[in-house]
């Protein structure tokens, strides 16, 4: 695995963007969308929890922001490839970026569970409390 590593980080490409202002650009590029990522996951966290966006529903919030969350984890996904490569030995050795990784796995196991299971049992909850309140209503 470590020749693979090391092919990675040897081609043409990876070198330059280690070498020239590629390198802090896709870092830049990187960092924003990652901080995007966590703010609109964070956006959803707090409505779930009750804290934020009480006045709106929380299918209706994962359904406006999801296409942000996917575009930023795209972009911070694509923009971090390049950055691997530039020293891929390197971190595939680091100690931070392996627990990054395995955090950013349970992420998306932790996101597709939403997604998959909890969203849709969130929106019947809400098909069944805006029933009540129009059969409250109309009381």
């Amino acid at each position: 695995m470590e020749a693979f590593w090391n092919y990675l980080e040897t081609r043409e490409l990876a070198m330059y963007i280690a070498e020239s202002w590629w390198f802090p650009l896709l870092e830049s590029i990187h960092v924003l969308a990652a901080t995007f990522l966590v703010g609109t996951i964070a956006m959803l966290d707090l409505r779930l929890l009750g804290i934020g966006a009480t006045n709106h529903r929380v299918s209706r919030i994962a359904s406006e922001i999801l296409p942000w969350t996917v575009t930023s984890a795209i972009i911070s996904v694509l923009a971090g490839l390049p950055l691997f490569t530039s020293r891929a030995t390197h971190y595939v050795h680091n100690i931070a970026f392996q627990v990054k990784m395995v955090f950013l796995l349970l992420a998306l196991i932790n996101m597709l569970w939403f997604h998959l299971r909890t969203e849709r049992s969130i929106a019947r909850s809400e098909e069944h409390t805006s029933e009540l309140q129009s059969h409250h209503d109309l009381v």
